[in-house]
């Protein structure tokens, strides 16, 4: 069994991304323009007719988006591959494979997530001390299994064929602790920006405008964040493949490797 080391990994994982940071800004681009048009236009005191469907647009782009770009950036990290010159915004038979397996592995700390936030809502004295124990015991566990199952991904991104999530949580068995620690050393410094801006504008007058605030700048951090998982998880993919440590494995990953 290979072990994975979750800062090593990480580090690697920023290393490409700075290597191939043109081919990952041209990717992104289109993207970002689409999300944050999308975010000022939900500005716009629209009447509900228009607003209900502008709200549904944006919460269907996002998926669309992450999937897309987390797709072709594991292939630019594995096979070096480079993205055609004008900006585009690809979504093909490989894309929507990748936001179906993105989606299911969402739902897993998306579930209890949800249902803690129910519970603050609530505004029982004793929800925040159950949110923290939910967050523990419940939360933790999907985001490492979550960790696991985003390993299909980057096989996705190399048209590994057949029923890969159950492929992928055979070959990480034991690895949730070390892959959830070098994911979010991927994901916390591109989303805290974000999460400290809300906090810091949400009272007063400006409370109204904070979650939009937030959004906008969240557009351009959160391809950060998934240029980073991108890179971190198809190293981890080259790693499980070819039971090599992380710069052999992804040398030979170029080689497309199978788990199966």
């Amino acid at each position: 069994m290979v072990k994975i080391a979750p800062v090593h990994t990480a580090w690697a994982a920023y290393l490409a991304c700075i290597r191939h940071h043109r081919a990952l800004l041209q990717l992104s681009l289109g993207w970002v323009t689409l999300l944050a048009g999308l975010v000022f236009a939900g500005m716009v005191p629209w009447p509900e007719v228009i607003a209900w469907p502008l709200r549904l647009a944006t919460l269907a782009a996002v998926p669309i988006a992450a999937a897309a770009f987390f797709v072709a950036g594991c292939r630019v990290v594995l096979l070096d591959e480079e993205p055609p010159l004008l900006i585009t915004l690809r979504f093909g038979a490989r894309e929507r494979r990748g936001a179906i397996h993105l989606l299911a592995i969402a739902l897993l700390p998306g579930m209890p997530l949800l249902l803690l936030v129910l519970l603050l809502g609530t505004g029982a004295w004793w929800a925040p001390l159950a949110a923290l124990a939910g967050l523990l015991l419940l939360v933790a566990p999907a985001l490492a299994a979550s960790a696991r199952l985003a390993i299909s991904l980057p096989a996705i991104a190399i048209d590994e064929p057949g029923e890969l999530l159950p492929v992928v949580w055979r070959h990480s068995r034991g690895c949730g602790p070390h892959l959830l620690y070098g994911w979010l050393l991927c994901l916390l410094p591109w989303f805290l920006p974000s999460a400290l801006l809300f906090l810091a504008l949400d009272h007063g007058a400006t409370a109204a405008s904070a979650a939009s605030m937030a959004e906008l700048l969240a557009c351009p951090l959160g391809f950060l964040a998934l240029a980073a998982s991108a890179a971190f998880f198809a190293y981890v993919f080259a790693q499980l493949a070819e039971g090599a440590p992380v710069e052999d494995g992804v040398a030979d990953a170029r080689k497309e490797p199978r788990l199966v």
